[in-house]
C-alpha cells in the first residue's frame, strides 16, 4: 500500500512541473521514522492556488480513504509560511504526515 502511495506522490510531481510560481516538488522518506513527506515550494500561496486543482486531478481517482485507514498512513496537514530569522531563512510549506507536498515532522 506504501508503495501506491509513493506512486500517487509521484504523479502529482509530474502533474506539477512546468506549473507558474512552482519552485521544486518532491516526494522523500524520513530515514528514521520511515514517514513519506511530500515538500512543495511555491513563490506564493496565489501561485498554489491557482495550480492546485490541475495538479490534484492526477490523483483524483487514490483509494485516498483506504490509505487514511493503514496505520501509519494517516494525513496530518499544515499550511506554514516563510521566517526570517537574524538574516537566516527557514523555509517552510505545507506538510503531511503521509500525503500531500509538504514537510511532515514529528
Amino acid at each position: 500500500m506504501k508503495n501506491d502511495l509513493i506512486a500517487s506522490m509521484h504523479r502529482v510531481d509530474d502533474a506539477a512541473q512546468g506549473a507558474p510560481g512552482l519552485i521544486q516538488i518532491g516526494a522523500w522518506k524520513d530515514q528514521i521514522s520511515d514517514r513519506l513527506v511530500g515538500l512543495a515550494l511555491w513563490e506564493s500561496q496565489e501561485a498554489f492556488e491557482a495550480s492546485a486543482d490541475y495538479i490534484f486531478q492526477a490523483i483524483a481517482g487514490d483509494p485516498f480513504d483506504q490509505w487514511r485507514q493503514s496505520p501509519g498512513l494517516d494525513p496530518e496537514y499544515w499550511t506554514l509560511g516563510l521566517i526570517r530569522f537574524d538574516g537566516h531563512v527557514w523555509c517552510v510549506g505545507q506538510a503531511a504526515k503521509a500525503v500531500s507536498y509538504s514537510a511532515g515532522l514529528r
